[in-house]
C-alpha cells in the first residue's frame, strides 16, 4: 500500500516501513478501550496522557516496555512520579502485529493518521515519485517471474 502523505511530492513507501517509529503514542481513552481486545502485544500499564497537545486530550498511552517509564523524582504529596519517554527503544504500540502492521489500522488514531503529513511528524521512509516508481517495477517484475516460474515447474 502506497499512500501520497503530503504537498512537496513525497511518498509513504509502505511496504519498506518497520515501524520503528511505533511507539506508545496517546490514544484517544474511548479508541482505546473499544479496540482493546485488538492489543497484540501485552500492555504494561495505560497511563493518562500529559496534556501538552491536541492529541492528548482524553487520551492515554499505552506501555509495553518498562523502558518506557523514566522516574521524575517526588509528587508534591511524596509519591513517586513517573513519566513517559513516549519513543523509548523497543516499546512498540500496543497494536502492532509480529509483522509491524496495525492491527486498527482502519480506525487508527489522529496521531498515527496525521503522521508523515505534517512538520512535526515526519515519516522515515517518505520517498520520492521517481524513486516509489523504480520500487513499484521492481516488486513487478519480481511478482512476473514467480508467476512465470510457478507455470514451468
Amino acid at each position: 500500500m502506497v499512500n501520497r502523505v503530503s504537498a512537496k511530492n513525497r511518498y509513504c513507501y509502505i511496504p519498506k516501513c518497520k515501524a520503528i517509529c511505533c511507539a506508545s503514542a496517546p490514544i484517544p481513552e474511548k479508541l482505546y478501550n473499544e479496540f482493546k481486545s485488538k492489543e497484540v502485544r501485552k500492555t504494561i500499564v495505560p497511563f493518562s496522557a500529559p496534556m501538552n497537545n491536541h492529541y492528548c486530550k482524553d487520551a492515554i498511552v499505552t506501555i509495553t516496555s518498562h523502558k518506557a517509564l523514566r522516574y521524575a523524582g517526588k509528587s508534591s504529596i511524596g509519591k513517586n512520579k513517573w513519566v513517559v519517554n513516549l519513543y523509548a527503544d523497543d516499546n512498540y504500540c500496543a497494536f502492532l502485529n509480529k509483522n509491524y502492521k496495525c492491527n486498527i489500522y482502519n480506525n487508527r488514531p489522529p496521531i498515527c493518521r496525521d503522521f508523515g503529513t505534517i512538520k512535526g511528524l515526519p515519516c522515515p521512509h517518505q520517498i520520492s515519485k521517481s524513486k516509489l516508481i523504480l520500487y513499484k517495477s521492481g516488486d513487478f517484475i519480481k511478482r512476473a517471474i514467480n508467476r512465470v516460474a510457478m507455470l514451468f515447474f
